[in-house]
């Protein structure tokens, strides 16, 4: 691949989080959690039964949902019982139930139980599952299933090769991360703009997890070719492509070797879209930088300018995460409220309308909700 050449989509964002609720048990099991859906539906990704566009979030049949992720055009959701449910476009296998068919309804990933976290790519997808494993199935063609396989798509679950102890994942574009309980990031897939952090884009195909040098990390995002881990002290390093600016330090510069995104203290959390990163901040507000050719940055520039260093994100507080979509991003509040800004076309940003926002806006009827994911177009979440 020509690196440069935008492709179609990332998934969003690497893994949706999950709001921890201070719920007593008694309350927690009187609060059916559901699964919402909305925005662009050309391959069924809303999972409703139609193709049907829709500019506010509605429910699908999926209660007890958990979390969800958001890949190019299809959707996954991990259910409280830790089985995954799947839907949309199906050609690369990435619906995970041993065929190649789109699905606009639920199916469930084959095989697959006992599921904490799950992620999605263009075209692929992964699983961690409470062992410690990670699991992948779909579009393999950069080798990102992990298996060390190149080319070989796979329609049902396979295991990435030689992960154990992980506690997180991300995934977008061609490139997958892990997290292990000992802070060590590895990665997988794509290396074309040394998104896997080897000080080198050379192989251009890594199909089997290696670990990245020099970082020790307390979360993982990435982007379609760019990687972000916030690292234990609270400070973030960035790494790959940076056509946009999406690593932060000033420069349009690619690095194949990880670096600092100066500036930036005290990070709770990272996300990435497309072209550009997003970080929680320990007091709740939300830092942005990149491309911004949509209002993705949420900072209240309409120029389309991107940002080679983080910019504030607009009248945001009390932020519990950030998921980051194509060319426009989510916010969920502490308070279970869901924002929205960036490319509005589809419906995307979820407020009644297609027009594009440089702000946040509410996300309309969502009260309450614990997890989101941003896609192509599309968003996604689980509230009661």
């Amino acid at each position: 691949m020509v690196a440069g050449i935008r492709l179609r989509f990332v998934g969003g964002a690497a893994v949706a989080l999950l709001l921890a609720a201070t719920l007593t048990a008694a309350s927690a099991s009187a609060v059916t959690l559901q699964a919402y859906t909305w925005g662009s539906n050309a391959a069924g990704q809303l999972g409703n039964g139609t193709m049907t566009n829709a500019n506010v979030p509605g429910t699908i049949t999926l209660p007890k949902a958990k979390s969800v992720a958001a890949g190019a055009n299809f959707s996954l959701v991990l259910m409280s019982n830790g089985t995954v449910k799947a839907f949309g476009e199906g050609a690369s296998g990435q619906l995970g139930d041993g065929s190649n068919l789109g699905s606009d309804v639920p199916v469930t990933v084959s095989g697959l139980t006992g599921v904490s976290a799950i992620a999605a790519s263009n075209y692929s997808a992964l699983a961690l599952l409470k062992n410690g494993t990670v699991w992948s199935w779909g579009y393999n063609g950069y080798g990102q299933l992990g298996d060390g396989e190149h080319e070989k798509n796979s329609n049902v679950p396979v295991q990435v090769s030689g992960l154990t102890e992980v506690k997180a994942i991300a995934a977008e574009g061609s490139h997958d991360l892990a997290l292990l309980k000992s802070g060590q990031v590895m990665a997988w897939g794509r290396n074309g703009n040394g998104e896997a952090g080897q000080g080198t884009t050379s192989p251009y195909v890594i199909a089997a997890p290696v670990a990245v040098p020099g970082v020790s990390a307390k979360a993982i995002a990435a982007g379609l070719y760019h990687s972000l881990a916030a690292l234990k002290n609270g400070t973030v390093m960035a790494w790959g492509y940076n056509s946009s600016g999406q690593l932060g330090n000033g420069t349009t510069t690619e690095t194949a070797t990880p670096q600092l995104v100066p500036g930036l203290t005290k990070v709770a959390s990272v996300s990435a879209g497309a072209y550009y990163s997003l970080a929680v901040l320990s007091n709740g507000t939300g830092e942005s930088w990149g491309e911004n050719g949509y209002g993705q940055l949420g900072d209240g520039d309409t120029s389309g300018n991107p940002s080679y260093k983080p910019v504030p994100i607009g009248g945001l507080t009390e932020v519990h995460s950030l998921s980051g979509g194509e060319f426009f991003a989510m916010a969920l509040l502490k308070s279970g409220a869901v924002r929205s800004w960036g490319n509005g076309s589809g419906g995307a940003l979820g407020n009644g309308g297609s027009s594009s926002s440089a702000v946040p806006v509410p996300v309309s009827g969502l009260t309450g909700a614990k997890a989101v994911a941003a896609g192509a177009q599309f968003g996604l979440a689980v509230a009661p």
